[in-house]
Order: structure tokens, then sequence, then C-alpha cells
């Protein structure tokens, strides 16, 4: 209720300056920083195309002097971006930066700087946020409290008037920062310094309302359809991001989110659509899907919501429960009574007493006695795609 409550209040505070700043700022700029062409920068530039941004790439051909692009470095990125801005400073622009190498973007420019202009309406420069404070842990504290959603900064997207990112990149020179220093921690300084956040009047999304970093996410982090199109939804904010960043070790999971995205999730439902619509229910497989809830996992209910949403006939579906956590028995029992009519068949072993090996040995079991041909087996802090069984 909180946060319905916010969200809300929200939209009747920030409404009015809408159409001020849309009248004041309407181009988009969007750049990126690539030195060498990749499968990742071609992925960035082929849903840029898709949502009809033309996309500004810097540094193309020259010599990467910024560091290990795995770890600490990057600020070779700054000093590219910020000699490369200087012939726009005296246009009224808003630009967006993304890292060039793990990002999908997932939306057009009006709709990201309309909810630029709705949602941060006294942000001058706003940063992505994500979960973890990288890459100097110790500065976690110094981190100005929020109430709710991700507190640290991430550098690997922004947006904001090129004004003040100008400014924000004269820093880099003033402190003749070099190109194998980090980017990360060169931006982190400066949102930590409170005068210059003040000035510059620096933000994080930290609701994910724009950028979506995925790295400590993943779970959180789907695709959904909406009004035919593929949108990326965070449940534990509840939010649409425009905007994907794989990073760290969630650039697996970018990978697969792509096939799902722009251009992809078109081609993707035109070539698959006739087919999935043409074969009859009872030429399905049968399968038995096993669920495990063997430690406490939060949004069980919600996981549980997943399983029922799953694009695939129930009745090709046997379905096997095995809870031993206390505060879960309710909740999955009542998912059994509103619920097991319309399955094949459904088992449930509801109870703190039974064995994680022993419900996992039952579960082959029980696939065998129903004569499932699949076996599907996943565990409640698993996030699944509607279509998972389909893939």
């Amino acid at each position: 209720m909180l946060i319905r409550i916010f969200l809300i209040n929200l939209f009747f505070q920030f409404s009015s300056s809408i159409s001020n700043n849309k009248n004041q700022v309407s181009q988009l700029l969007f750049v990126t920083i690539a030195t060498e062409e990749t499968d990742g920068l071609k992925r960035l530039q082929k849903s840029a195309h898709h949502f009809g941004h033309d996309l500004k790439i810097f540094g193309l051909g020259e010599e990467w002097k910024g560091g290990n692009m795995y770890s600490e470095g990057g600020a070779q990125k700054i000093r590219l971006l910020r000699e490369n801005l200087l012939p726009y400073k005296d246009d009224n622009l808003i630009v967006l930066f993304t890292d060039a190498y793990d990002v999908l973007i997932n939306s057009n420019s009006e709709t990201i700087l309309r909810t630029f202009f709705a949602s941060f309406p006294e942000t001058k420069i706003l940063f992505g946020a994500e979960a973890y404070c990288w890459p100097d842990k110790s500065l976690a504290s110094k981190y100005p409290p929020i109430v709710f959603g991700e507190r640290y900064l991430n550098s690997g997207m922004f947006i904001g008037y090129i004004k003040e990112i100008l400014k924000m990149l004269e820093f880099a020179k003033e402190q003749n920062l070099a190109d194998n220093e980090d980017d990360q921690l060169f931006y982190t300084y400066l949102f930590l310094d409170e005068n210059i956040r003040n000035d510059l009047k620096v933000g994080l999304d930290s609701l994910s309302i724009i950028f979506q970093n995925l790295n400590g996410a993943q779970e959180f982090v789907t695709i959904r359809k909406e009004n035919n199109e593929a949108m990326i939804y965070n449940s534990l904010y509840i939010t649409y991001p425009l905007i994907l960043h794989g990073n760290g070790p969630a650039k697996i999971l970018l990978n697969q989110f792509e096939n799902y995205l722009g251009e992809n999730y078109l081609q993707k439902e035109e070539t698959l659509k006739p087919y999935q619509n043409s074969i009859k229910e009872h030429l399905f497989p049968t399968i038995c899907v096993s669920i495990f809830i063997q430690k406490p996992i939060p949004y069980v209910e919600e996981f549980l919501i997943k399983i029922s949403e799953l694009d695939y006939p129930k009745r090709k579906i046997n379905l096997y429960i095995a809870n031993n956590q206390k505060y879960n028995i309710e909740m999955v029992e009542e998912f059994r009574q509103q619920w097991e009519d319309f399955y094949a068949s459904f088992s449930v072993i509801n109870s703190v007493d039974v064995k994680e090996y022993i419900a996992r040995t039952n579960s082959f079991i029980y696939a065998k006695k129903t004569k499932s041909e699949f076996l599907f087996i996943v565990d409640a802090d698993s996030h699944l795609d509607p279509s998972a069984l389909k893939i």
C-alpha cells in the first residue's frame, strides 16, 4: 500500500512539470563509447535501430588504453565522451549514454524522455543503480540513505542535460584522470561529494524506472508481453525499465533476453505463433513439473503464480510440489486447493519433516508413475518465463 501511495503521489506531483520540460528539450542524443566493433556493439545497434534511435558511436578505431574491461578501469570512456560531446555544448539536448558491449535498449526516444521528465523532474543527471557497491566496497557507508530501492551508482548507463553532463566530465580533465583509471569510481566520488551532487542535481534510478542493471537483480527481472510488445519487468519494484544492462556476471542472462526483445520478439512471434496454434492439445507431450521449496525463499507466492501462468496445457502437466518450509505450508496448500483440478495430476509433500533428498527422489518416482514423457525440475528461487515449457 505504501508503494502504491508513493507512485500515485509521484504522478500528481510531477505531472505538471512534464509539459514544461518537454517543451524546453525535445531531442535525445543517444551515445556510446566503443573502440572496436563486437557482437555486443552490433546487438546494441540493432536494438537502437529497431526503436528509431540514431546511435552515435564515439572512439571506433582508437587503441583501447582503459585497462581490462572485466575489472577496474575504463576511464578512457570519460575522455572520449567529453571530447565528442563538446561540439554539442550549445545544443539544447538530453544525452543518453550507455556502455556499448552489454546493453539492450527497449524503448523509443519519446518514451525515454517522457519517463525521465515525469519521474525525475528535479534531476539533471540520472545514473542507473545497482545492489552492489563496486569497485570500492568501503564507500558503501558514505552513500546517502534511501527509503526504497537500490542504493549504489552504476556508471554503465546515465541520462541528463548536456550542460550538466559536460560540467561533470570536466572534473575528469581537472583531475588529470588517466585512461586506465576506473570510470565508475570517478563517478562514484563525484556522487558522494554532497556539494557536487546537489550542484549538478545528480540522482540514481533506484527503482529501475528507466535503467535496469541485471547483476544482483536476476531473480526479479523477466520479460512480459504487454500490448503485443515484449517489456522488461522488474517484479521487485513493479516497474518496466526501458534499458537493460547485463553488467558483471549477468551477461549470460542478457544474451537470453536478447531473444525476446524488440525485433527478435516480433520475428519469434511471427515464426512460432502459427506453428504453436496449429498443435492440438492432445499432441503435446506429458510433462512432470517438479517444484522444490527447500529453503527460506522470498516471493514464493509470486513464483507459484508464474507456475500457474505457464503457457502449456495443464491437462498435459503432472504437478509435483515438495515443501519443507514452515512459513510456506499454508500457501502451498491454498495453491493446491485452487489448482489441483486443472492439472492431469497433482501431488504435494508439504511438511517440515521431509528431507530434501527424499523429496527429490520421489519426484522421479512420481514422473514414472504418471507416465510423464519429460521431467522439468525447478527450485522456487527461479523465475520462469511463461513460455519456458515451449522453448
